[in-house]
């Protein structure tokens, strides 16, 4: 009776952790642990993207600013799987602020769906980064944030501007060079 209570309780066991989500999380980090636990931070745009797999896929970026860390080449590659949380590099030509960490021989992202920041610029040609999904899945602080007017265009030929939230790349800068002295 005994083994077989056993061998019940093993495969109840078994049972629960097999039926557990598997998926990383997606809890709020702070900027701060963001920074911390990063071995790279660059300023990347991306040269090429493809899908490999289902979802899957690697993009191709050219670095353009090294802000942490030590990034010998021009180029990074980043892989994505096909996890729908996890961060994909989709359109080429775009600028990234990218927060990575080793793995092995390579790089990815360092906290799971929230570490490829696309930027953007301002009606006066600061850069920027939007802060919407996923950048908001971490807490900034509101000395990086704030209203900028970016220009939209309605149609062809007809810009308007719109006042959203952001975090503003210079502020960024600032706070990741004090930080890493």
């Amino acid at each position: 009776m005994g083994g077989r209570l056993t061998q019940v309780a093993t495969l109840l066991s078994l049972l629960l952790t097999i039926s557990q989500d598997t998926s990383a999380s997606l809890a709020p980090t702070t900027f701060e642990d963001l920074v911390r636990d990063s071995s790279l931070i660059v300023i990347a745009r991306s040269q090429e993207s493809r899908v490999v797999d289902f979802a899957a896929g690697r993009a191709k970026l050219k670095t353009d600013r090294v802000l942490r860390g030590r990034w010998p080449g021009p180029f990074i590659t980043l892989e994505w799987t096909e996890e729908v949380h996890d961060q994909r590099i989709r359109r080429v030509g775009e600028a990234y602020l990218l927060f990575l960490r080793a793995e092995g021989n390579r790089y990815v992202g360092t906290h799971y769906g929230r570490s490829y920041w696309p930027m953007d610029y301002t009606k006066e040609r600061k850069e920027f980064i939007e802060y919407i999904y996923p950048v908001t899945y971490v807490k900034v602080p509101g000395s990086l944030l704030a209203d900028v007017e970016r220009m939209e265009e309605a149609w062809p030929g007809a810009p308007r501007t719109c006042t959203i939230k952001g975090i503003l790349l210079d502020r960024v800068i600032t706070y990741i060079e004090a930080t890493v002295k």
